[in-house]
């Protein structure tokens, strides 16, 4: 062994193997996953014969890993001296990388967080989740909706389902292009808790929680006025009467109602 050889470390690109939930194996040949370049080297230490290395892979070239899902990545490596010599070169040995798929939380957007609508009207809540994991099936819980309010969609209506034991409403993700608040007669101040959640399989994983604060605008309804005397009435001058008490008046929600009586002769 000739010790004033300097050492240098050879790789090329890698064979990846994918393995699904169902045991699967698939042969990987992205070249963000193999390639030569995503294995570096440091400095080879000749006194102590060791060198550090650093697998380097971008985090999207990995999102068909569902959760559970195993992708091994293999370098063949031989270590060459500068001698020139016909033995210069080491055996083949293997730096193996095994990359668990984990659940990726999903993203919540919400457009305007703070919503006023007249009462019996409709707002459009204007909520989105992403997620990048491409096997996610995405959905969105909120809780807080007044109890005489709805959620509803034009055209995914069978995508939203409502819990009345805890007050919260599921949404899936394709019902959130047309999500529309129907507000009722009361006329509450209330906060909306809004989650994204991402599930694969048994795995969930959930979004930072945001709050969409909505206020009801009270409406002034035309009261009802019942109980007016038909027809015309003679009553003697200075000892005559009219019965006007069964005159009443109500309006939608128990709104305070005034009654105004004019023409009276003075």
């Amino acid at each position: 062994v000739d010790v004033t050889d300097v050492d240098h470390i050879n790789h090329s690109n890698a064979t990846a193997v994918w393995t699904d939930r169902s045991g699967t194996t698939h042969s990987v040949t992205d070249a963000a996953i193999i390639a030569a370049s995503d294995l570096v080297f440091g400095t080879v230490d000749q006194t102590g014969n060791t060198a550090s290395w650093t697998y380097t892979v971008a985090d999207n070239a990995l999102d068909f890993l569902r959760e559970g899902e195993t992708l091994v990545v293999t370098y063949d490596i031989t270590v060459q001296d500068d001698s020139g010599a016909a033995n210069d070169t080491s055996t083949t040995k293997q730096i193996v990388v095994t990359i668990t798929g984990t659940i990726d939380a999903p993203t919540l957007t919400i457009t305007n967080n703070t919503l006023h609508v007249n009462e019996n009207n409709s707002i459009a809540l204007n909520i989105g989740t992403t997620d990048v994991d491409t096997n996610a099936s995405l959905s969105v819980t909120i809780s807080g909706v007044p109890l005489n309010a709805t959620l509803t969609s034009a055209t995914h209506q069978a995508g939203i389902s409502y819990n009345s034991g805890t007050n919260t409403w599921t949404v899936a993700a394709v019902a959130l292009a047309d999500l529309t608040l129907n507000a009722g007669e009361e006329r509450p101040t209330a906060t909306l808790t809004v989650t994204a959640h991402n599930q694969e399989g048994t795995a969930t994983a959930d979004s930072v929680a945001q709050t969409i604060s909505l206020t009801v605008d009270p409406v002034a309804d035309n009261p009802v006025l019942t109980g007016v005397p038909s027809g015309t009435h003679h009553i003697a001058e200075t000892t005559g009467t009219l019965n006007l008490s069964g005159i009443s008046a109500t309006a939608d929600d128990n709104d305070p109602v005034s009654i105004t009586i004019g023409g009276i002769p003075s």
